[in-house]
């Protein structure tokens, strides 16, 4: 379950400045049955006939920050950046490849074009992951996590 909420001021016409925040309760999710028919997923988590299957996760609840602006070049044309910070909500004792979670920090980028009832965007996500220290610990699978990544977008829309 997430709640969420933010305001959107216009300090002169082409400009929107926009804050908002999510909550989201990961504390929900607490343990994940799980039914590997591989080999290999099983001696990926260590499973054996005794130990009952499960992923284990306890996460944490966290609370999203986003900023962002859309500033229009022309009537049609509209620039936009953002940025956020997403909490990372699994501890290090459950943390696995599976899920690799961080806390991200993250920069947007797009623009959008609108011609009568058709709309085109694109845009660009950069996650900064960084790096993340995993010590052993009953259900966790330990080591050195690293993760950034860009995501391109792109969406089409057409109103009837």
């Amino acid at each position: 379950m997430w709640i969420g909420g933010g305001i959107a001021f216009k300090p002169v016409e082409e400009l929107t400045l926009t804050a908002d925040l999510q909550w989201t309760k990961w504390s929900d999710v607490d343990v994940v049955k799980t039914d590997y028919q591989s080999t290999a997923w099983k001696m990926l988590f260590a499973l054996t006939p005794e130990k009952e299957e499960e992923l284990y996760f306890y996460w944490d609840d966290t609370l999203q920050i986003r900023f962002g602006l859309e500033y229009l070049l022309k009537e049609n044309i509209a620039l936009r950046a953002g940025y956020y910070h997403d909490p990372a909500p699994a501890p290090d004792d459950t943390m696995n490849i599976l899920l690799p979670i961080f806390t991200n920090n993250v920069i947007t980028v797009g623009i959008g074009y609108k011609s009568g009832k058709m709309n085109i965007d694109f845009g660009f996500e950069y996650l900064m992951g960084g790096e993340r220290d995993v010590t052993p610990s009953l259900h966790n699978m330990p080591g050195t996590y690293k993760m950034n990544i860009i995501v391109p977008t792109i969406s089409f829309s057409y109103k009837l």
